[in-house]
C-alpha cells in the first residue's frame, strides 16, 4: 500500500512572501485528492514541492513551521 504524506510544509519566497504555511496532509492508498483554492492563491506551490520541482522553506526537524 502507498501513502503520500506531507508534514509541516512551508514555502517562503525571497522577500518574505509566504505561499504555503504549515501544510500537513496524508493521502492513503485508494484515496483521490484535488487541491482547489481561491482565485488569488496559487495551489501549484504545494504540488511543486511535493513533486520535487520546488524547495520548501528550511525548518528544523520536528519544529513547527513559523514565518
Amino acid at each position: 500500500m502507498s501513502v503520500v504524506r506531507l508534514e509541516h510544509l512551508t514555502k517562503v519566497f525571497p522577500g518574505g512572501t509566504t505561499a504555503v504555511e504549515d501544510l500537513t496532509l496524508t493521502v492513503a492508498d485508494g484515496e483521490f485528492l484535488v487541491l482547489r483554492a481561491a482565485y488569488f492563491f496559487d495551489p501549484h506551490t504545494g504540488e511543486a514541492i511535493a513533486a520535487g520541482a520546488a524547495e520548501p522553506a528550511p525548518v528544523a526537524a520536528g519544529a513547527p513551521a513559523t514565518t
